[in-house]
């Protein structure tokens, strides 16, 4: 069972043939199995058979039958499986829509970048002619702890064109060090390398720094100059779909990751209009992606509930009491 430990499981609603890749196991009258579908593909569970696998590398684990047999769970009387199950149900429908929305609110924010800053004649200009630096991130070791280190910025902070705090890593860097690598508000930083090519050229725009933050080598810090081009507006170009598909061609391939670096980021193209116009589009653009990120948001917080349910339910703090 090569992936239980990320969740790899589903439970067969219809009867069918399967790959022999596959484990099936079938539930005993003790344990309802729509009740064991959501059980195993929780977070303290999959925690569990985490623990429980064996191999070299996390990728590769394999969780073997007879350690499956061993993993110890909390099993409420079946009655209650099944009012959990439509207490978790309900949720998982909320959470559903509430990706819906965001997946529709997201999708609308990219058609109102393309039509907002293509098809108006804008002057076409390549990020070189207007950036005032631009630079890979910091390779040291990040070993440090939040007393005694700064905050450094990596891919999976860079998501969804924004930056997301969960899972900083701390360095403890030189005053010369922290000059070079330092973030600003109005810094873009981007996605240099990754094994999926949607994600090359994904950015996101600091706009606020309560601390001192740096960013890591797999990302590319640019900064502009304040005379030609606004850096919201910038930021909004950058995740057109025409600048998408040309960061993509732009990305080169080694063992596996595609790839993108400083020259192939300054020769890639923007339309470029006037500072006030930059302001009036940009300004515009920032009231959609608010609006996507808003409902990001909810469907985080809707999985967060679902989560600290589900805890509460295997450990039996909260009972679904008939």
């Amino acid at each position: 069972m090569m992936r239980m430990w990320q969740g790899a499981c589903g439970l067969a609603r219809a009867d069918c043939l399967i790959s022999p890749a596959y484990v099936v196991m079938t539930p005993t009258e003790e344990i309802e199995p729509q009740f064991a579908d959501k059980l195993l593909r929780s977070e303290p569970v999959i925690r569990l058979l985490h623990g429980y696998s064996q191999g070299i590398v996390d990728d590769r684990l394999r969780l073997y039958p007879d350690a499956f047999a061993l993993v110890p769970i909390s099993l409420p009387p079946l009655d209650e499986q099944r009012r959990i199950t439509e207490v978790l149900q309900s949720v998982d429908e909320a959470i559903a829509a509430a990706q819906q929305a965001a997946a529709h609110s997201r999708a609308l924010q990219s058609s109102l970048i393309t039509a907002r800053c293509f098809g108006h004649g804008f002057e076409m200009v390549s990020l070189g002619d207007i950036l005032a630096d631009i630079r890979y991130g910091t390779s040291v070791k990040c070993d440090a702890n939040e007393a005694d280190g700064y905050p450094v910025l990596r891919i999976p902070n860079v998501t969804n064109g924004r930056v997301e705090l969960d899972d900083l890593k701390y360095a403890s860097v030189s005053d010369a060090d922290l000059r070079r690598f330092g973030l600003g508000a109005g810094d873009i930083v981007v996605v240099r390398t990754n094994g999926n090519p949607a994600h090359i050229g994904r950015s996101a725009l600091i706009t606020d720094v309560a601390d001192t933050w740096l960013f890591a080598s797999y990302l590319i810090r640019m900064r502009f100059d304040a005379r030609r081009a606004w850096p919201p507006y910038v930021y909004a170009a950058l995740n057109s779909q025409p600048v998408r598909e040309k960061l993509f061609k732009a990305a080169t391939t080694s063992a596996g990751n595609y790839n993108i670096n400083t020259a192939s980021l300054k020769g890639i193209e923007i339309p470029l209009p006037d500072l006030e116009t930059q302001h009036q589009i940009g300004e515009v653009i920032q009231l959609a992606t608010e609006v996507a990120n808003a409902c990001e948001n909810e469907v985080k917080q809707k999985q967060r509930v679902r989560a600290s349910l589900i805890s509460d339910f295997l450990s039996g703090r909260v009972r679904v009491p008939a």
